[in-house]
């Protein structure tokens, strides 16, 4: 996990976005790699969409938050 000065801040959907780029090469064009970077980019979508956000989005939530909520909503 990314820390600042003692502190989860980095933003967490910066980061999720590569575990997609992964599958999606890792895959090769197998059909459940393809669904699972689905479920990633829907999952990351419904976070930016609904929250919760970090601060450099006009939110509060720190890296881990952001973490839970995409690890929820999929």
């Amino acid at each position: 996990m990314p820390w600042t000065n003692g502190e989860a801040r980095t933003t967490g959907e910066r980061y999720v976005p590569g575990l997609d780029l992964m599958l999606d090469f890792l895959g090769n064009g197998d059909a459940q790699f393809k669904a699972a970077h689905d479920a990633i980019m829907q999952a990351i979508e419904k976070v930016l969409v609904e929250g919760p956000r970090t601060p450099d989005m006009g939110g509060t939530a720190n890296t881990t938050e952001i973490g839970r909520a995409v690890a929820a909503a999929l």
